[in-house]
């Protein structure tokens, strides 16, 4: 920044001279003033007075897991519990948004569209991770979810979803009676 002054107490205009923002000059930066009269004569800079942190670049998620499955296996991704919780890695501080993946149907027989709907949000911690879960419960069928990063900066990172193709069924099997069963 450089201040121009009138006099020591009338500043009428502020200049930005700096390309300190530039997607290439990411990190900390420290700004600091000089002022420069209407004769022309300048200040010295005075030490950084504001620290700045440019960051221009949103963080993936490193990893995304679930801790909630149930069923016979731990790997066939189907569940009894409509609330799973999922967990992962991010940039310290960020929000991260589940995300559900919906393919809206061309009625005219194109190809239609995509959209993301967020169902849960959560933030992480100090060291990056998170546990995010729905905020109501998902239906039962299949879901694509994945989820989005949002850092303290605002960038915002594109959905990874669906990272993972989900089927929640929480109905019990039907039991069957015997005796009126018949088989060929």
């Amino acid at each position: 920044f450089f201040f121009k002054q009138k006099t020591a107490y009338e500043i009428y205009q502020c200049d930005w001279s700096s390309d300190v923002c530039s997607s290439d000059h990411d990190g900390e930066h420290g700004l600091g003033v000089r002022v420069v009269d209407a004769a022309g004569n300048a200040s010295a800079p005075t030490a950084p007075a504001l620290r700045l942190t440019v960051d221009t670049a949103a963080i993936a998620v490193a990893d995304l897991g679930w801790t909630t499955d149930t069923g016979s296996s731990s790997t066939d991704l189907i569940t009894s519990t409509n609330v799973p919780v999922f967990t992962g890695t991010a940039e310290p501080g960020s929000t991260v948004e589940l995300v559900e993946k919906i393919v809206i149907a061309d009625p005219w027989g194109g190809s239609g569209s995509e959209n993301f709907v967020v169902i849960g949000t959560a933030t992480a911690d100090g060291s990056g991770n998170f546990s995010v879960s729905p905020g109501s419960a998902l239906s039962d069928g299949e879901h694509g979810l994945g989820v989005r990063v949002i850092d303290v900066a605002g960038n915002v990172g594109s959905p990874t979803a669906p990272a993972l193709r989900l089927t929640v069924d929480t109905a019990a099997p039907i039991a069957v009676d015997r005796k009126s069963t018949r088989l060929n």
